[in-house]
């Protein structure tokens, strides 16, 4: 009977990591084994820096599910990026503050020093400016038309007039 419960309570756990995998890879398109093979080494001068600024000071877009948005029933700030800084703050023992923007203000904001730090997608271009940690999220981008337009395809799209975010991949 004992060897009976033990094996259905392995099978249980076994089932569980399977399906909150699952979940991650859906949700966060992350899998279980890259959520927690990250490097999470923090120096003595990291910490020496967050006691002088006293917390981090976070920007990001106002609007960008799922990473970053503002529930509008309580105002609060939302979303995988800020529940990640929130734990982030929490293990090194410091404050966060928010500041939602439009997105063509967070760069500019992180260059001038208004912000510490921001979330947004890798690029070469930014790998040359930016210290880029590794990805907590991969998004896909997705173009949007009208169904009535006959656009099915990217190569439709050519010599089109598109709408994208100012200081983003336009």
């Amino acid at each position: 009977m004992r060897k009976k419960f033990i094996a259905l309570a392995a099978a249980f756990f076994v089932a569980m990591v399977i399906i909150f995998n699952a979940y991650l890879g859906i949700v966060y398109h992350i899998n279980i084994f890259d959520l927690f093979s990250a490097s999470n080494t923090i120096t003595e001068e990291d910490i020496r820096w967050l006691n002088e600024r006293g917390g981090i000071i976070c920007g990001g877009d106002v609007n960008a599910p799922p990473r970053r948005y503002v529930d509008e029933k309580t105002g609060q700030d939302m979303g995988v990026g800020v529940y990640l800084i929130n734990a982030l703050s929490y293990e090194l023992g410091t404050t966060v503050s928010f500041i939602p923007q439009n997105w063509d203000q967070v760069l500019v904001s992180l260059e001038n020093g208004a912000i510490d730090m921001c979330d947004m997608s890798l690029s070469e271009e930014r790998a040359k400016k930016y210290l880029l940690s590794e990805p907590y999220l991969k998004i896909r981008g997705a173009c949007m038309v009208r169904k009535d337009s006959g656009i099915k395809t990217l190569q439709k799209l050519q010599g089109k007039t598109v709408a994208a975010l100012r200081g983003d991949y336009a």
